[in-house]
């Protein structure tokens, strides 16, 4: 995606998906296209980019489809983010996402990041 990359950087995939019930019910978001995809991308960008988090800053950057990218831009060599896991979404469908949280240091962060981006993307439907 020509996305610079530092040392202190991590990619991370931030998919799009579709969960009413706290359920995966949509791993990609009702096949959303690129077109429509973008504009929720950018909204996530407008209100939570360039917050500072967990000692760094976040980047959101639209992919293909449902498939994204979000860059934490880590203000040291020490990231929050070394040792965190995360469930792909296509591996549970149906099933209860509470249950499939991300696991380690930099979990708060990316929970509170996909509770964060709730009522931003319920504002496009």
């Amino acid at each position: 995606m020509g996305i610079h990359i530092g040392p202190n950087d991590w990619a991370i995939r931030c998919n799009l998906i579709h969960a009413p019930d706290g359920h995966m019910r949509d791993f990609t978001a009702g096949h959303i296209s690129s077109e429509d995809g973008a504009p929720l991308i950018k909204a996530l960008q407008h209100e939570l980019g360039g917050k500072e988090l967990g000692g760094g800053t976040l980047e959101f950057h639209a992919g293909v489809q449902y498939r994204n990218i979000l860059v934490w831009r880590g203000h040291s060599s020490a990231s929050l983010l070394e040792g965190t896991t995360a469930q792909a979404p296509h591996d549970i469908p149906d099933k209860l996402i509470a249950d499939y949280l991300p696991q380690g240091p930099g979990a708060e962060m990316l929970i509170s990041l996909m509770e964060a981006s709730k009522p931003i993307l319920a504002a496009h439907l």
